[in-house]
This record gives structure tokens, sequence and C-alpha cells, in this order.
């Protein structure tokens, strides 16, 4: 089972004059990506960017929580940690981000098993945004969450300069039944996209 991360820098529309439109130049990524966590083991995430580094889908193949036969302690929480790193045009102070994570959640109905979803958003020297879990009981079916956000302010200096964002995630299933029925939460899904304001 696979999941995908998609990252999108979408560019910033402001008006110069009344009669002028400006578009901003688009953040870029510079190629670099850095994986960690018993979610993201190595050769399990596979990102592609576009030629212009301005987009960059991300293919998951471990983050998935089980629980049941044949399974141990191990499988009932894993951890993924992505970083990756922006070039920002100088002169911008705001950094604006919406994501839509969406994933499969199989919980069998009086069993007794709790599934969590975690994650965490954060730009380096510009602060963090945790939401609040998604949790999950007695369900079978697709879900999707939208996180929407902003940065703290002058995170991006009156220079060019490259930034850290990091995205980190957990899947987790508790059960108080012995033995533990099959059960699975996986990520599925992260649409981000980060535009720029002045």
């Amino acid at each position: 089972m696979k999941s995908t991360l998609i990252l999108s820098l979408l560019p910033f529309t402001a008006l110069a004059t009344p009669l002028v439109a400006r578009q901003d130049e688009r953040a870029k990524f510079n190629g670099t990506i850095v994986s960690s966590g018993s979610g993201c083991p190595p050769g399990s995430v596979h990102p592609v960017f576009n030629p212009n580094n301005e987009y960059v889908q991300i293919t998951l193949d471990s983050q998935i929580a089980q629980v049941g036969p044949g399974f141990g302690e191990a499988d009932r929480e894993k951890l993924c940690r992505i970083s990756l790193f922006v070039t920002h045009r100088e002169g911008r102070s705001t950094v604006n981000a919406r994501a839509t994570i969406g994933g499969d959640v199989t919980i069998p109905a009086a069993s007794r098993i709790t599934g969590t979803l975690h994650r965490t958003y954060v730009v380096a020297t510009g602060g963090e945004y945790r939401p609040a879990d998604l949790t999950f009981t007695d369900r079978n079916v697709a879900f999707n969450q939208v996180d929407a956000f902003t940065v703290s302010p002058n995170v991006v200096g009156p220079a060019q300069r490259v930034l850290e964002y990091v995205f980190e995630g957990s899947v987790r299933l508790q059960t108080s039944s012995q033995p533990s029925p099959s059960a699975l939460l996986k990520q599925a899904i992260l649409n981000l996209d980060i535009s720029q304001q002045s």
C-alpha cells in the first residue's frame, strides 16, 4: 500500500496599482529532501520535483498502522518526518499554508480500538502549527481533513533565503481487546499549498 504527499508552492498575486496586476515569483524547492521515522524508512520515500522545482509529489510506502493477528507492538504506530528546503524571494514576511490530508481507516464495530492521526507543520524560524488530533472508532471509511494556517510574520527577511519546511505525522492504533481483531489506519494523501505575502 502506498501513500502520497503532494506539496505545491503557489504564487501570490497582488495589485501594484489599481490598474496594474503583479504576480510574485514563485518560491522554489532546492531539490533536497530528508526523511526519517518508522513510517519513512530508507527506500520508502519517493519524491518527484517538477522541472521548475515549484512542486513536489512524495510517495510514502510505509505510513500505515496495523493491529491484529500477525502484527506486533511496532506495527501499532508509525512516525514520519519529512524536511524540504524552500528558497523564498526577498521581501516576503508571511507564509500561508493549506493542507488537505486524506487516508483510510478500517476499525471493526465494538472492537475497542481507537485510531489517532497526529500532524505538525513547522517552518524553520517561523514557528509551528499543531492542529487537534483526528480520532477514529468503529469506522470503515476514507477520510479527509483540511488544515489552514499562517506561519508567524517576518519568517522571511529582506534578502532571499532558504527555509526548512517540516511535516511531522504519526498514525497510531490503540486497543484494549486481547487478542485484537484486525484494524488499519493509513495516511493516504497530503496536499499542501503554500503562498507568500509581502
